[in-house]
């Protein structure tokens, strides 16, 4: 993008062009975005406005010095996006042409924000602080295109260095169809050039950017079971910075082709765990030989700094989990099993202590040493439903009976009415 690095530098040693003549318009004069026109704010610059109709507008000519109009703006300054994408700023120029898109914005780092977030590919911007507007350009932005103006707009261009890309970064990693892991143990399923549309993962999950598809991997995993699958966009320069889309998952969504900005997508391949036959209480037993009793439909808080996790580990058995508990750390005393994944993948829990119960779930079993018997506590029972709601429901139900019977009645009773007038009426 910044390929001519004279050209830049002969931009950041621009002089302040000097007072700035401002000419106001009180009308309803229609913003044009293709020409970067206000909507009732024009700028005298080396782009001239388009000229409004005299009868809709009256002119004001006011000098400002350009002091009254500081962004506080110094050209060079580096600007960093909540994503990681640097730009860099300049002042008193706009970018001319290659427009994306445009929208309001109270600050240079939201307009930032917003192209760095962008789909297609946005990696400059020009922010009006006048107006509090921005315009949004695509990836073949150069500095080329910055033009100055006596105006108070301010610029900015992506790092160049940040997204190049070599050919072999387009290729997919590996065999389509095949099977990977996730660092975790996680399994997916590779599907190269194809991607899934629709939902994210949840509102804050949507995408962001990771350095490899491994990476990308490594956050949904993370966050399962939210996510069970991933698509990852390889070119930056055509796709956008952020190259990680977190997908729930859903039977009626499947992959589509997606060549144009070469995207590989990844689905999760999840053996379920198996459903604990749990009886309460019952003992189970380690591979040390120690005695484990069991507590059944038993969630315990795992956000909780009372007890942490000593480790997590992903056991498609209630057994293969109690016997990392006698490997994993001497202390270990506690272990909570999730057969159906409600936590996440991780779904083997170990304590060294009693994390404080939470609620009933069948999904949940708990075990402890036998000998800590007297420190368990039970989760609480489920709430018994209401009185008023149980009443109001039996209520409601005998006065739709009534009022249905008594429908019936008085519909009969009109029918025969209704036939008796007519016998009447044959009768004359």
């Amino acid at each position: 993008m910044l390929a001519n690095e004279a050209g830049v530098q002969d931009i950041l040693q621009q002089k302040d062009p000097g007072p700035l003549k401002l000419r106001l318009f009180a009308s309803y004069f229609p913003y044009n975005k293709l020409e970067k026109t206000r909507m009732s704010i024009s700028l005298n610059s080396r782009t001239p406005c388009r000229s409004p109709t005299p009868d809709l507008v009256r002119s004001y000519f006011l000098d400002i010095p350009r002091d009254g109009l500081s962004t506080n703006c110094r050209n060079g300054t580096v600007v960093p996006s909540i994503q990681g994408l640097n730009y860099t700023q300049y002042c008193n120029y706009d970018l001319n042409g290659h427009d994306l898109g445009w929208g309001n914005g109270n600050s240079l780092q939201e307009c930032i924000d917003s192209c760095t977030s962008y789909h297609p590919a946005c990696f400059g911007v020009t922010w009006d602080p006048l107006r509090r507007f921005c315009w949004l350009t695509d990836g073949s932005i150069a500095a080329s295109d910055l033009q100055p103006v006596q105006s108070n707009f301010v610029s900015a261009l992506v790092f160049p260095s940040q997204t190049t890309q070599q050919s072999a970064d387009f290729v997919c990693p590996y065999p389509n169809l095949s099977t990977h892991k996730a660092r975790s143990g996680m399994e997916f399923k590779m599907l190269c050039g194809a991607m899934f549309p629709g939902d994210s993962a949840d509102d804050f999950l949507d995408a962001m950017h990771v350095e490899s598809l491994d990476d990308c991997l490594d956050q949904c995993a993370g966050h399962h079971p939210l996510c069970s699958r991933v698509t990852y966009g390889v070119d930056l320069q055509g796709r956008g910075w952020l190259n990680c889309g977190l997908k729930k998952f859903d039977e009626n969504v499947k992959p589509i082709s997606s060549t144009k900005f070469m995207t590989h997508s990844l689905e999760a391949v999840i053996k379920p765990p198996k459903k604990v036959d749990c009886v309460s209480p019952s003992v189970r037993k380690d591979n040390a030989g120690r005695s484990f009793k069991t507590s059944c439909s038993d969630l315990r808080n795992l956000n909780t700094t009372e007890a942490q996790p000593l480790a997590t580990y992903h056991e498609v058995s209630i057994d293969d989990c109690l016997q990392h508990c006698s490997t994993a750390n001497s202390t270990c005393a506690t272990v909570l099993f999730d057969a159906g994944l409600q936590s996440g993948y991780q779904n083997c829990y170990l304590f060294d202590s009693f994390p404080p119960p939470q609620h009933r779930n069948s999904d949940f079993t708990f075990m402890y040493l036998e000998s800590l018997s007297s420190q368990f506590q039970p989760p609480p029972p489920p709430k018994p439903e209401k009185k008023g709601k149980i009443a109001g429901a039996v209520v409601g139900s005998l006065i739709g009976t009534a009022l249905l019977i008594w429908l019936l009645v008085w519909w009969c009773r009109w029918r025969k009415n209704k036939q008796n007038f007519k016998h009447e009426e044959k009768t004359r």
